[in-house]
């Protein structure tokens, strides 16, 4: 049984949960209220509730801090509280309640990581810039259709099996669009996000999306006529559902079931576009508060959890670094694309790409947001020989008197 230690309390970073060699696990967060808060621990066995209170002397400015001596951390997963409201840890390394692709829980809980896990004496690759070949994908996308022939379809464990295909190519890294915690269901509203952060287009969806977006036909009265409709089919299985339904996937990555079932179809297809008047943009035709699934992942998540959706079993977190270590085997680096709404700190950026680099090995960071602290990752020496990519990069600002750091990670400039 677990009990509250009063004596290990200056412990208010890292922030989220800490588990030790010693048997404390630390929980630290920051409050909005701090008047009536703690923890919510939930007993995975008996679905017992059970609220720990945090005192005032775990209070530091408005972060808590509390450590538990001999948690069974299988055993429990946790919520923190603040009031009358119940909420996720956003710090939080492993998730419970998203295992299903589609299906959005009212509210997740957080989960521990085991401290355990034998990297056989893995580390990054460290392979130079110049020496480079990326391969740009989607963990679920890739595999997702049977053509793929993995056993473990649309998931981390899947993307390993591809491993042969991919050295065949002669790349030498996979990079990974959001693989962490994401909500993928959102109302049509939500789905149009900024050019910049669109990911980026294959030849042949480069070819289909130039075919959609020809330029509006003109009669000679000079009213505007409809669009061209050229390309607008094609079979995009591999963003499916993982239920044997079928649904409409739209240029911008997302899923439209509403549609498929209304159109009566048994094929995906890119949903229509229009053009906007005089613009030649496109213009959706769907509903616009109809549900939809956000295959990309460009939205704000829990960066500090892989995406258990994404995992064959239970635990996103061992078959995310098994597939980490199997293409570091094979002299594949894996970079990470993160994507950072202004809503995000530049603090929780820096303690995310930090983290993943120590606990998954994880090779670069490709990193798409506007308040990206650019200086702090590109000075910090942890990073060093960690790639980073962004669209900008102010050197001159950067480095004092225009002396050039010789590193491995200096930023890549990369327009996508």
């Amino acid at each position: 049984m677990y009990k509250i230690d009063c004596r290990q309390r200056n412990r208010p970073y890292p922030l989220g949960v800490t588990t030790t060699e010693f048997g404390y696990t630390y929980f630290s967060v920051v409050m909005k209220n701090g008047n009536d808060c703690g923890i919510v621990l939930y007993d995975r066995k008996t679905g017992k509730e059970t609220k720990i209170p945090f005192r005032e002397q775990n209070k530091y400015g408005s972060i808590y801090s509390i450590a538990l001596k001999d948690l069974d951390i299988g055993r429990y997963a946790y919520n923190f509280y603040d009031g009358e409201q119940v909420f996720t840890d956003p710090y939080a390394k492993m998730l419970h309640g998203h295992e299903k692709w589609g299906k959005s829980p009212a509210l997740l809980k957080g989960g521990f990581v085991q401290p355990e896990y034998d990297w056989e004496g893995d580390k990054p690759l460290k392979i130079p810039y110049e020496d480079s070949i990326l391969y740009c994908l989607n963990v679920r996308a890739f595999t997702r259709h049977k053509s793929s022939g993995v056993a473990h379809k649309g998931t981390f464990s899947g993307l390993a099996e591809k491993i042969p295909y991919l050295k065949e190519l002669g790349i030498t890294a996979v990079e990974l669009m959001p693989a962490y915690e994401f909500d993928e269901v959102m109302a049509g509203r939500e789905i149009w996000q900024p050019e910049t952060f669109r990911p980026p287009l294959t030849m042949e969806e480069a070819k289909k999306r130039l075919a959609e977006y020809v330029t509006v036909e003109t009669d000679s009265s000079g009213k505007t006529g409809k669009a061209e409709e050229n390309g607008k089919t094609g079979n995009t299985d591999e963003t499916g559902t993982g239920d044997g339904q079928t649904d409409t996937v739209n240029v911008t990555g997302t899923v439209n079931e509403d549609e498929a079932k209304a159109a009566g179809e048994t094929k995906r297809t890119e949903s229509k576009t229009g053009a906007a008047t005089g613009t030649g943009k496109p213009v959706p035709t769907r509903k616009p508060d109809s549900e939809r699934y956000n295959c990309w992942g460009y939205r704000e998540g829990f960066y500090f959890a892989p995406k258990s959706a994404f995992a064959s079993d239970r635990d996103a977190v061992k078959e995310f670094k098994d597939m980490v270590k199997a293409f570091h085997k094979n002299g594949i680096e894996v970079i990470m694309q993160f994507y950072f709404p202004n809503s995000v700190k530049m603090g929780m950026i820096q303690d995310a790409v930090e983290y993943w680099m120590l606990e998954y090995h994880i090779d670069g960071f490709h990193l798409k947001g506007e308040q990206i602290p650019l200086q702090a990752l590109a000075t910090e020496p942890l990073l060093t020989d960690t790639k980073l990519f962004y669209y900008d990069f102010p050197y001159e600002r950067i480095y004092v008197n225009g002396e050039m750091i010789l590193r491995c990670s200096v930023i890549c400039i990369i327009h996508c």
